[in-house]
């Protein structure tokens, strides 16, 4: 099939390399301190609570709470169940995607046999028709081993269509969090696939469709103990589940919180939060990211960046 290079690939949609994984080693990020204003970098005891408590969880919260006691202090929460009633939730398995994208292609990510697709500038896409990705992908589940492909930050409105009308009307908690990327949602498809530590520079409403999905956050203000890819995964692939998914132990791991997410859950994911993603060998996991860029009152600086918006 046809390749390309990542960096050839986002040429054409500059906007996409905000939600790519940054790099940081050993310093605080420019792009980092670009995005966000300098109390939401450099709040030891806001984080010492995260790592301490973990990220809260609040059911049936309404749109100005969420905005007011989370979005607005750029703090994490889980939102359990929140789409339960939604039309992706209950009806995209691996039959209703194929049938309703047929003859669509799409771009995914080569993964190694972790599942992991690392970044680092790199990384090679390649496109395949929409149901034979599919296929790899049911492959990959029946072996109980994590996919060699990953179908990721797919833009569902240009890339997927006929799939556009079942995320509307959209999540209500999109509301709260601002202006949203034009691109938005991306849907990510794959099994036991794993995406490294990074940071993005949108918010972002995670939605759980299908599967499970374990996410690990770091505070902005641990960013000069990060870089990114670390964290990462090492897979017991027979297991097929989380639970046989080892981490590597290396000395952030203390100030991680753990998020574990199934059907239906949602995740405000602040920006600038450090994060990696796993789920589970054996099982479908479809979700989908709504993006919006940070409110002028978080905003650190922006020069250059400026355009990536």
């Amino acid at each position: 099939g046809e390749q390309r290079s990542a960096e050839g690939h986002r040429a054409g949609m500059a906007e996409a390399h905000a939600t790519e994984a940054v790099s940081a080693p050993c310093a605080m990020p420019a792009l980092l301190q670009a995005t966000l204003a300098p109390q939401f970098l450099q709040s030891s005891e806001a984080s010492a609570l995260f790592s301490h408590h973990g990220v809260p969880s609040c059911k049936d919260i309404s749109m100005q709470a969420l905005r007011e006691n989370f979005v607005a202090h750029n703090k994490p929460v889980v939102l359990p169940q929140l789409l339960s009633e939604w039309q992706p939730v209950l009806s995209w398995d691996t039959d209703y995607l194929r049938g309703a994208c047929a003859g669509r292609s799409i771009y995914v990510r080569e993964a190694d046999e972790s599942g992991c697709s690392h970044f680092n500038g790199e990384y090679t896409e390649k496109k395949v028709l929409f149901s034979e990705y599919l296929a790899t992908v049911c492959r990959a589940i029946d072996e109980r081993l994590p996919c060699r492909q990953y179908g990721a930050q797919i833009q569902v409105r240009r890339d997927l269509p006929e799939l556009f009308a079942d995320t509307r009307p959209e999540p209500e908690a999109v509301e709260a969090l601002g202006a949203r990327w034009s691109g938005a949602p991306a849907i990510y498809i794959g099994a036991g696939n794993h995406t490294p530590l990074h940071f993005d520079v949108f918010e972002n409403l995670l939605c759980i469709v299908r599967g499970r999905k374990r996410v690990r956050l770091w505070h902005p203000a641990h960013s000069h103990l990060l870089s990114s890819g670390q964290g990462c995964f090492s897979d017991s692939a027979v297991a097929g589940d989380l639970a046989g998914r080892q981490r590597v132990e290396c000395p952030i791991d203390e100030l991680a919180v753990q998020v574990d997410m199934t059907d239906g859950d949602a995740l405000y994911l602040p920006c600038g939060w450090w994060h990696d993603v796993a789920s589970p060998a054996g099982k479908l996991s479809v979700s989908l990211s709504y993006w919006a860029r940070p409110s002028p009152a978080k905003q650190g600086v922006l020069t250059e960046e400026e355009d990536l918006y």
